[in-house]
């Protein structure tokens, strides 16, 4: 995908079960039976003038080859089933895998505390972008599980021509997030990814006998080899997750776009809209030469993934839990860039907890020093502020030894 796309218009459907380094995106998770003959095929043109395919006078142009599914029909499912009176997508387009490779980063921070940005991911099965293009997977285009990703897909065709996106901003839910967060993001695509994959798993009930998704997802979360693999995988199980709870109380998906989770703890805690703010932590910044302009929140799905990258998966999560609020100082001179990250805790021993886990994860990422941590030219240092509160520091040395915080009632962070 390029980078040159709009961020928030593109959105991405998982190869789910795929994690070999290197190789092309392979379908491993196969259906459990096999999916009723009758459904329709879109057959390819041969014509010179075009490489479209539309099988039984498909209204929906499938260019590069053939979907196990009829792309009209999908979609006249997905929208009755949405109640919506929505425009089908211009063009389905089929690629190979190395056009729609994974491209979801983690955010930088993560990666300092350990997680890989090259390590092993699921490859993209679908990928939605703006209100009118899919590209699908060749590897996926043609087997019994193609209808539930392209339902996934629509999802995602309605949700950018309603401007779901901007809702979920208008809601002010997010006002309190700072924009530079690790949590930010991942709220946006739970919500969006959570949708599509609920309603994409209420259709295949409906109409067909796959592996559901929801299923499917969730055991790719549990079976990634890699904190960046999980990373990429959460937003689908947890935002699940916590549609299905949501819509089980009778809400709407307009209704969860109104109200979105307030945090990633609520996300993964499923926290009826509302309930579990945030604890309070007010935070000052006195800059010295290294500007500090920019904040961010890790919260407490980032955090149990930073940890994940080093710590087993029930490490990660004891020392996640009890998650209060936090705030990430971000300071940046000449492209460098280092970090002071204050961590508040609903109780003493949630605390103690989280500092335990996060030494043991930085004992195995880098090597003790006397003044904390050194992970080749990143250097660490953690401190209890007080029994509720832990301040972590990490970039360069110099900033390392220099940046400094005292806490109170309110956190002063003093840059360099």
């Amino acid at each position: 995908m390029s980078a040159r796309l709009p961020l928030l218009l593109v959105v991405l459907v998982v190869l789910a079960g795929c994690n070999a380094p290197g190789a092309p995106a392979v379908d491993t998770d196969q259906p459990t039976v096999s999916e009723s003959p009758a459904a329709n095929v879109s057959q390819p043109t041969t014509g010179p003038s075009s490489n479209a395919s539309t099988a039984n006078s498909s209204t929906i142009p499938v260019e590069g080859g053939r979907l196990a599914a009829d792309p009209d029909r999908t979609f006249r499912r997905v929208t009755r089933q949405l109640g919506v009176d929505a425009r089908p997508p211009e063009r389905i387009t089929i690629v190979d895998p190395s056009e729609a490779p994974t491209s979801v980063d983690p955010p930088h921070f993560l990666q300092v505390l350990g997680m890989d940005a090259n390590a092993s991911r699921p490859g993209l099965a679908g990928q939605t972008i703006g209100e009118d293009w899919i590209r699908v997977n060749r590897t996926v285009a043609t087997r019994p599980r193609m209808e539930g990703v392209l339902a996934h897909e629509y999802v995602h065709v309605v949700q950018n021509q309603q401007g779901v996106t901007g809702q979920l901003f208008a809601s002010g839910v997010w006002e309190s997030v700072p924009p530079f967060s690790v949590e930010r993001p991942l709220l946006v695509s739970a919500v969006k990814e959570g949708a599509a994959t609920y309603v994409a798993t209420q259709y295949q009930r409906n109409y067909t006998e796959m592996r559901l998704q929801a299923t499917r997802y969730g055991r790719s979360y549990r079976q990634q080899e890699t904190a960046a693999g999980r990373y990429f995988m959460a937003p689908y199980w947890f935002g699940y997750r916590y549609v299905a709870d949501r819509l089980a109380d009778d809400e709407t998906l307009d209704a969860i776009y109104d109200r979105p989770p307030r945090t990633s703890e609520a996300l993964l805690h499923r926290y009826a809209p509302g309930a579990e703010p945030p604890v309070n932590l007010s935070v000052t910044v006195e800059p010295g030469a290294w500007r500090a302009d920019k904040r961010g929140r890790v919260g407490e799905l980032g955090t149990r993934l930073a940890l994940a990258a080093t710590l087993n998966t029930s490490r990660a999560v004891a020392g996640a839990d009890g998650w209060g609020n936090d705030e990430l100082v971000i300071f940046e001179r000449n492209e460098t860039r280092g970090y002071v990250w204050v961590t508040r805790w609903d109780d003493a021993a949630n605390e103690t907890e989280f500092r335990t886990a996060l030494t043991a994860a930085l004992d195995r990422q880098g090597t003790r020093t006397d003044a904390g941590w050194r992970d080749g030219t990143t250097a660490f240092r953690v401190r209890q502020g007080d029994d509720r509160t832990t301040v972590v520091v990490a970039g360069p040395s110099a900033f390392v030894r220099t940046a400094s915080a005292s806490v109170g009632q309110q956190v002063v962070v003093r840059g360099p």
